[in-house]
């Protein structure tokens, strides 16, 4: 298990997004009533961006190799879970699944796709 950088320049800023998928089982039935059950045990799994906007180069450099070790592997990455604790007392294990990155002038702008990983 790896932990994403926390340097407080490396802290995902407040265009961060998140999204719940919701898998359920539903079945019909002939007089128009329907039954509705969840799907597998965890049948809630979030995913979003997390963006960091005007990195310096050095921090780029930080954030990009970590990326570089961590996205697309089966590693779990600990990150705060702003979306749902905005004080950033809780954490989330998450897979990182890709990221894309912009230079503006002298700064980097990062944004990084996750999936909620349940252990």
């Amino acid at each position: 298990m790896a932990t994403y950088p926390t340097a407080t320049t490396l802290k995902y800023d407040q265009s961060s997004k998140a999204n719940y998928n919701v898998r359920s089982i539903q079945s019909d039935f002939g007089d128009g009533y329907q039954e509705v059950t969840p799907d597998g045990i965890n049948h809630i799994v979030q995913n979003g961006t997390l963006s960091h906007q005007l990195l310096s180069a050095a921090d780029a450099l930080t954030l990009r190799n970590f990326l570089k070790a961590n996205c697309g592997t089966s590693t779990l990455v600990t990150i705060l879970n702003m979306m749902e604790d905005p004080t950033g007392g809780t954490t989330l294990d998450v897979y990182l699944q890709s990221w894309s990155e912009s230079y503006v002038g002298t700064h980097y702008n990062f944004n990084v796709k996750y999936r909620q990983a349940f252990n």
